[in-house]
């Protein structure tokens, strides 16, 4: 595997996931990866080893940018430390002279990441933290002294010059404990940004804003799209989307496999309507840019017989208010509480 030719990554793509594993500590009801069985219910534990993934990663010509425009490799799942091998694939990208970001929920001990990983890996020019990590309120600890332990460890890592934020998705359950860490993170000088809550509420009012609303409708249409992202499974085949990537459905190749490629082109598609919100919702690139979306759709089939009638239009709507009645319900209400993020949506 080892000599397994270059492959080019297209100049547009936007986002590298290695998603290492689907397994996580936490089971966050409004987790992202909830819209598929095999991500969520039962996420696979035959974890691919650092040699792989490192082989996989370092054949991938177009990383390598310059300046303010290195794309990094951003390390996510489930919750990528529970890898095994999670430091080995680190500092192999670190020797390689890649530049990484990690979305964790800072389950690990801060002593050992620190002893492990040098800060360099995640230092670069750019306006947000490479280390993104998650307070979940509705299944964290609620009690001051987890909260206080958890901003400790932030601290702990800022302190030791790792680039590090707090991000947080607010509901009903959650929002006197954010408020809380809110204020922890304000004393100590550490940014707290609020995602936003993505797909229907259990009132069926679609949360959060959507350049392409009506993909999250559950009417099956077929359409053509063409992503800007390169999406890694934790068995490392690729995938055009986070619908098709957590159903483990329609991969594109492997990266261990001798003729893979990766191209930015139209796909025809038989599930819009089934998207996942993290694909079609309107955001902010690495770059500042507001209102950026992950894919682009077209030549939707305008009228498709459905047990309902006749479904006419899709539309683009970024406003993202749509209400549909009679739909299942999925999480809790979302409200805002402190000031919504502007980093980017999905990294």
């Amino acid at each position: 595997m080892k000599n397994l030719k270059t492959v080019f990554l297209p100049r547009m793509y936007e986002y590298i996931g290695a998603f290492l594993t689907f397994d996580c500590n936490l089971k966050c009801p409004y987790c992202i990866n909830r819209f598929g069985d095999f991500a969520w219910k039962n996420p696979p534990l035959n974890y691919r080893p650092a040699e792989q993934w490192l082989t996989a990663l370092t054949r991938i010509m177009g990383i390598h940018k310059t300046g303010t425009d290195i794309l990094p490799v951003t390390l996510c799942g489930g919750e990528p430390t529970c890898h095994p091998q999670f430091y080995d694939i680190v500092r192999g990208l670190y020797e390689y002279g890649y530049k990484t970001d990690l979305l964790t929920n800072l389950s690990f001990n801060v002593q050992e990441f620190v002893d492990n990983v040098p800060a360099d890996v995640f230092i670069r020019e750019i306006y947000y933290p490479t280390i993104r990590v998650s307070f979940h309120a509705t299944v964290m600890p609620n009690t001051k002294a987890f909260r206080k332990k958890f901003i400790d460890k932030v601290c702990f890592l800022r302190d030791s010059g790792y680039p590090i934020g707090i991000y947080t998705i607010n509901t009903e359950e959650g929002i006197e404990a954010n408020k809380s860490m809110a204020q922890l993170a304000s004393v100590n000088n550490i940014a707290f940004y609020v995602k936003p809550y993505l797909g229907y509420d259990d009132n069926g009012v679609l949360r959060g804003r959507y350049t392409y609303p009506e993909a999250l409708n559950e009417i099956k249409r077929k359409a053509k799209c063409r992503t800007r992202e390169l999406l890694i499974s934790p068995s490392l085949d690729i995938y055009r989307c986070h619908h098709d990537l957590y159903k483990d459905i329609n991969p594109l190749g492997s990266l261990l496999d001798k003729d893979v490629s990766i191209d930015y082109m139209f796909r025809n598609c038989d599930n819009l309507g089934k998207c996942n919100p993290c694909d079609v919702k309107s955001k902010t690139s690495r770059h500042g840019t507001v209102g950026y979306t992950s894919v682009d759709i077209i030549d939707v089939v305008k009228e498709q017989e459905t047990e309902y009638g006749f479904e006419k239009d899709f539309k683009s709507d970024s406003a993202g208010k749509n209400k549909k009645s009679g739909r299942k319900k999925r999480a809790t209400r979302s409200t805002n509480a402190v000031q919504p993020d502007q980093t980017p949506d999905n990294q």
